[in-house]
């Protein structure tokens, strides 16, 4: 209750310097006025860590409302809420220029007081936890969009210290980090696992705000995928749930392509990025069927396979030397085989048909009749195949 009086003082003291001199030689208004900020703020943390590990403020209920612990806390935030509009009314009237995003740090102490003290009143649902949480971090981006389209204040004399604390330290992203963490260590304490699951929710939120432009577009969205797949891998390793496993490894994969040294280099190779996703997509697909035949399905395999094949005609078929032509064929080739072997799947293997036709048609005897010929032997010996599964199959042998 002092700062606003000692505040004042100093603005009767610049005015009057100004009236007798016109220059002012004292400390900014702005080094005074953030002391009394982030204190309002360390006491709304003492009144978080009260809330949350202090007594029951439900208890006396046979007391008047006016003699229990809840009225302290009513007076507790009603002063919390008064002193944080009181400071910035005085940051208006010392003519510092403050921003939208300057009201998240109070807002989410008086959200996060709140749900604690409610959670003590009763039990919660997880689902009510994670919502709070999301309403955090969908607010931090809203006064984020809101204040990166503002100009910076022109200030010569602020200090380099009030302009770092301001850009760095009291900034949405930060703040947002700082609110993920709260958020874990609340959550871990009460047991709530709504509270923990929902603070990646404003860690998503700093991600997307770390030193980004102005607008939709300028966000981290590239960062914010990683982080998705990052954590939707963790979850699927935590839960060995393969859907969410593959769907973050594709994720990885169209980071990587879109990463701009990589999509540079791909326009620069004249390589369309969807098919070096494909391609990268499928090979790490056929990958995890050679190392782990069972834990991909039937159709997901075969799809890797043509898509495998078509990627590596489209990277190393049309756009490279022929001796590279040849050794991407033989590759492809390997790995198809060596993935419908591991798989038992003929199916996986049946793209080795058409790197086989290239490689004879470009590299096979100069009298096609030869390849008529090749072609009945292969012929035959499928069929010589085929019937020996059958034969064994109706005798019933191994």
């Amino acid at each position: 209750m002092l700062w606003p009086v000692l505040l004042g003082g100093l603005r009767a003291e610049e005015a009057a310097s100004l009236a007798a001199t016109h220059a002012w030689q004292g400390a900014h208004a702005f080094t005074l006025w953030l002391p009394g900020w982030l204190g309002g703020l360390a006491a709304g943390v003492l009144l978080l860590h009260a809330a949350a590990c202090g007594p029951s403020p439900w208890r006396g209920g046979g007391a008047p409302f006016i003699l229990r612990p809840a009225m302290r806390w009513v007076l507790a935030l009603t002063l919390l809420l008064t002193s944080s509009l009181h400071q910035w009314s005085l940051a208006h009237s010392s003519g510092i220029d403050l921003t939208p995003a300057d009201a998240l740090a109070p807002l989410a102490l008086l959200v996060l007081i709140l749900n604690e003290l409610s959670a003590r009143a009763a039990p919660r649902d997880r689902e009510h936890d994670q919502l709070v949480m999301l309403g955090l971090a969908v607010c931090g981006v809203l006064l984020f969009l809101l204040t990166a389209g503002l100009a910076p204040p022109e200030d010569a004399d602020l200090p380099n210290w009030a302009r770092r604390v301001t850009a760095e330290a009291l900034a949405p992203a930060p703040l947002l980090a700082l609110i993920a963490g709260a958020g874990i260590a609340l959550g871990w304490r009460r047991g709530s696992h709504g509270l923990v699951w929902g603070a990646a929710w404003p860690l998503f939120a700093a991600i997307l705000t770390w030193h980004a432009g102005a607008g939709i577009a300028e966000l981290n969205w590239l960062a914010g995928v990683a982080y998705v797949a990052l954590l939707l891998g963790g979850w699927a390793c935590w839960r060995r749930h393969t859907p969410a496993g593959l769907w973050a490894l594709a994720l990885v994969h169209s980071v990587v392509v879109q990463l701009p040294p990589v999509h540079a280099a791909l326009v620069r190779a004249q390589l369309m990025p969807a098919l070096v996703l494909l391609t990268l997509y499928a090979s790490s697909l056929l990958l995890i069927v050679i190392v782990a035949p069972g834990l991909l399905g039937a159709r997901l395999r075969r799809f890797a396979a043509w898509g495998f094949l078509g990627g590596v005609a489209h990277c190393c078929g049309f756009h490279a030397a022929n001796a590279l032509q040849l050794l991407s064929g033989l590759a492809a080739a390997g790995v198809l085989a060596a993935a419908g072997w591991r798989a038992r799947d003929w199916v996986v293997a049946l793209p080795l048909m058409i790197p086989s036709c290239v490689v004879v048609l470009r590299w096979g005897p100069e009298n096609r009749a030869w390849l008529a010929v090749w072609a009945a032997f292969a012929l035959l010996g499928a069929t010589l195949a085929l019937g020996r599964h059958r034969l064994k199959t109706r005798i019933g042998q191994p």
